[in-house]
């Protein structure tokens, strides 16, 4: 028997508790913001001192999880990667590529500024797991393996070409991925 649609939404409103309550014992504030016309699921402060997620109505509670995770672990990548410090080449990159999405006449950010943040995410990534096993999420792994694939994939299109891929990119590169994530059996 399938259990009922309000079951698996009280179950996700418990993880995404999870992950707030062990994002906050970290030392991060998590807000929720209703914003229109943002280009990001959410963002985590270079400064570790805050991680935003966007309200949108197309997000499900497992995309907002799985933001959640992304930041997260920003953040867990910054603690023992960085022991809580700067880094200040990675926060020009990032500025750059802000002012790059914001201003469509301004250059992107150079290629090894785009490494720089190629880098930071693919170093994220590792973390992804270890905070899925820690705050006891029950979604198919092969959810979380299929967005870690994804989310490499866009800043490595972002670091050769100095561009993120466009939505029909996006979608079309999702829907390979996500089928052959599905297929494989983890744990």
């Amino acid at each position: 028997m399938i259990p009922p649609l309000s079951t698996y939404i009280m179950v996700r409103d418990e993880e995404i508790s999870r992950l707030i309550k062990y994002a906050e014992g970290m030392g991060l504030k998590v807000r929720f913001v209703t914003k229109k016309g943002v280009n990001h699921e959410a963002y985590w402060t270079i400064d570790g001192t805050e991680l935003v997620v966007y309200n949108k109505k197309a997000n499900s509670k497992t995309d907002n999880i799985l933001s959640l995770i992304h930041e997260i672990g920003h953040h867990v990548w910054f603690i023992h990667e960085k022991n809580r410090k700067k880094d200040e080449r990675l926060e020009k990159a990032l500025d750059r590529q802000d002012e790059f999405e914001e201003n469509t006449n301004e250059n992107p950010a150079p290629k090894k500024l785009r490494e720089k943040i190629l880098n930071m995410e693919r170093a994220s990534t590792d973390y992804w797991y270890t905070i899925y096993k820690d705050t006891n999420l029950k979604f198919p792994l092969w959810k979380l393996y299929a967005q870690m694939e994804f989310d490499v994939w866009q800043y490595e299109v972002y670091y050769d070409t100095g561009h993120f891929p466009r939505f029909m990119e996006r979608r079309a590169k999702w829907k390979d991925i996500a089928r052959k994530h599905k297929n494989k059996q983890y744990e």
